[in-house]
């Protein structure tokens, strides 16, 4: 790994700080053209496709002031298109019971006797569902999604990281900006398991550090104690790259970012490396007696700084696995990270910036054009573009005025194709189906079949973040298992959080599986879920609960009240009609018991 030695060897702490650093610059150097193409589709995508990288700070590129800087932006339309797709498509969890009729035990740790609660798995298993869904909606698990995925659609990769805090005695799920979660070069796999460590970089405050970690800033800052400026000595102390853009536009696009002042928050880099030595291994072949048994292999190691190791201990989680979950929507082979559907457009994007402003710059020439002047034959000053200008001169040949080039037409009709089958062969999306064009004469029933087919496609997108939303849940649930705490919120004075009054301790041993609901081929609107739902309901699939359940159509409890009643009567009325009908050989002597007059039947004459 470093010199030779294995990573779980190192003591020394001088030494395992060198390693970690080789490891970060490793990781750092195999993304780093990524970053710069990431950093490229963000600025794009917020308008501002002028800028340029000066040191700390982002500045305008200076132009001269007749040079036009027009920006027609199809970036962020495509982005705008597919990120509403992807988000209605997140899937919901269900929490299932390896074995739902067993009763739920928790066992003494003093004496290994086992307590029953007098409920089964399967009411376990719907508490941790219920307990993870209240969570989600506490911290708008909808919004923290659609922000994912513009990290997923920009840089073709999001990250979040999972871990459990203590103070609110909650699984919490940030999402780490793509060039901060720095993956071993050689893992191929986006759940991790082939790589051999993750190293999540974040800024924190000096004061935070030191009362999580109880670390003065002396001892890992450079320079003067009483400096106020750079003590880290890093270049960009705590002032990470989407920190800075913002502060661009914040200061009016001044391009002052790069300034200190002696108020700012002293922030440094904090390493978390996250090693596991069994990761990789199995794609090897091993032939040897008996199963190997691997202990202590993995490690977890904070750095402050690249200066102290604050926190060295084996991997505590049960789990087993980096508390970093991976979202891909355009997996590509060999790689962890993914397919940007922002970088394709960047060199079009160029393109069309270009003939824009050519044809801007030529529609004034045309407006503006030069003169041909005889020198003395007129006063420079009397010669100005107004409409109807009459100049006199001696000769008529003395003055005349350069005729404009004309722009070609060929020029706006590389723009249309340019802007239009861009956007189209990216998103799939024609502007047919998003209303711009309420004259192409496409009628409702082909923009539902467009429409369908558009969405179809985005399918492979669906199922790609699908496997990051299952391990996701399945992560977040076994810190549950493993840290969760009964609070009862009336002791607490967290009344929103009634949630936790179903925690149980028998959870913490319950077997179970995450399942998800997939939305890659299920309709993603209202419309055609409401048609789907029909042809259901046509077909004897779904009955009026369903459809109603399926399409989540906006009701008052009494109107539901009032359906569900009407439904339970014509059961029952439909019970009691089964059970006076005749059946078996009964119901072939009908019709003879009908033609009997013995039988009280009517007779019948030939």
């Amino acid at each position: 790994m470093y010199n030779d030695k294995d990573f779980l060897e190192i003591m020394d702490e001088d030494e395992l700080v060198d390693c970690i650093k080789q490891m970060r610059h490793d990781a750092e150097d195999a993304i780093s053209e990524r970053v710069k193409v990431c950093r490229k589709a963000w600025l794009y995508l917020l308008g501002n496709q002028y800028l340029i990288d000066e040191g700390e700070a982002y500045v305008d590129a200076e132009v001269p002031s007749w040079k036009f800087r027009l920006t027609r932006n199809i970036v962020a339309p495509v982005i705008d298109t597919l990120s509403p797709i992807l988000s209605q498509a997140r899937p919901k969890y269900f929490v299932r019971a390896d074995f739902p009729d067993l009763s739920g035990v928790i066992t003494d740790p003093e004496s290994g006797m086992q307590i029953p609660t007098g409920l089964t798995d399967s009411e376990l298993a719907h508490r941790m569902e219920d307990i993870l869904e209240a969570t989600h909606q506490k911290r708008n698990e909808g919004l923290e999604v659609s922000k994912l995925l513009m990290d997923v659609l920009i840089n073709g990769t999001g990250y979040r990281k999972i871990h459990y805090c203590s103070h609110t005695n909650q699984v919490k799920l940030p999402i780490i900006p793509f060039e901060d979660v720095l993956v071993d070069p050689m893992g191929t796999r986006q759940d991790l398991n082939d790589s051999k460590y993750v190293i999540v970089r974040h800024y924190m405050d000096a004061t935070d550090i030191k009362y999580l970690y109880g670390l003065d800033e002396h001892e890992y800052a450079q320079g003067e104690a009483d400096s106020v400026y750079s003590k880290s000595g890093i270049k960009g102390e705590g002032r990470s790259w989407m920190r800075r853009l913002r502060n661009f536009f914040q200061d009016g696009g001044s391009g002052d970012t790069g300034s200190e002042s002696p108020m700012e928050r002293r922030r440094y880099p904090v390493l978390e490396c996250y090693y596991d030595a069994d990761h990789g291994m199995t794609e090897a072949f091993h032939q040897g007696e008996g199963q190997m048994q691997y202990s202590d292999r993995s490690r977890t190691v904070v750095v402050v700084n690249e200066k102290s190791v604050v926190y060295d201990e084996s991997n505590v989680y049960w789990h087993d696995e980096f508390p970093v979950v991976c979202y891909v929507a355009n997996p590509i082979p060999h790689v962890v990270h993914g397919r940007s559907e922002a970088e394709p457009l960047l060199s079009v994007q160029d393109g069309v910036n270009i003939l824009y402003n050519t044809v801007i710059a030529n529609s004034l020439l045309m407006s503006n054009s030069q003169w041909l002047v005889e020198d003395g034959a007129v006063q420079y000053e009397d010669l100005t573009n107004q409409p109807g200008l009459i100049i006199p001169v001696e000769r008529l040949d003395k003055i005349q005025r350069i005729p404009p080039s004309p722009v070609p037409g060929d020029v706006l009709n590389v723009l249309k194709e340019l802007e239009g089958t861009t956007r189209q062969n990216t998103s799939g999306i024609s502007p047919v189906l998003q209303g711009q064009e309420p004259y192409s004469g496409a009628s409702g029933r082909l923009a539902s079949l467009l429409t369908s087919n558009a969405f179809s496609r985005q399918s492979p997108k669906i199922q790609a973040m699908d496997d990051g939303y299952r391990r996701q849940a399945r992560l977040e649930l076994s810190l549950m298992q493993q840290f969760k705490q009964f609070d009862d919120p009336r002791e607490t004075n967290t009344y929103d959080e009634g949630e936790n009054l179903l925690f149980s301790e028998a959870m913490r041993e319950l077997l179970y599986s995450v399942e998800i609901d997939s939305k890659a081929d299920a309709p993603l609107n209202q419309t055609d879920k409401i048609n789907y739902a029909f042809a259901m309901v046509q077909s004897g699939v779904f009955d009026v609960k369903e459809f109603i359940r399926y399409t989540n159509i906006e009701l008052s409890e009494e109107r539901k009240a009032e359906i569900f009643q009407a439904l339970g009567q014509a059961e029952v009325l439909q019970g009691q009609l089964a059970s006076t009908t005749p059946s078996g050989d009964l119901a072939n002597q009908v019709p003879e018991m009908l033609s009997n007059p013995q039988a009280g039947g009517v007779a019948t004459g030939t």
